[in-house]
């Protein structure tokens, strides 16, 4: 799937990424991908990733970007 954002321009995707500004993850994800999941810290992070950057999380220590 393509993204919406150009993952090699930082501008982009900081465009993208302020789009997010004044919205909760529900208004930006699918609601049925988000499972409340206490012992996983990192689930708001992994969600956010995955359904609005279309990123698949990893356990790769580099940046994203």
């Amino acid at each position: 799937m393509k993204r919406p954002y150009d993952i090699n321009d930082k501008a982009s995707v900081l465009q993208f990424a302020r789009a997010l500004k004044g919205k909760t993850l529900r208004d930006v994800c699918d609601a049925s991908t988000f499972k409340h999941d206490l012992a996983d810290k990192g689930k708001f992070g992994k969600t956010l990733e995955k359904f609005y950057f279309l990123y698949e999380p990893n356990s790769n220590s580099e940046p994203d970007f």
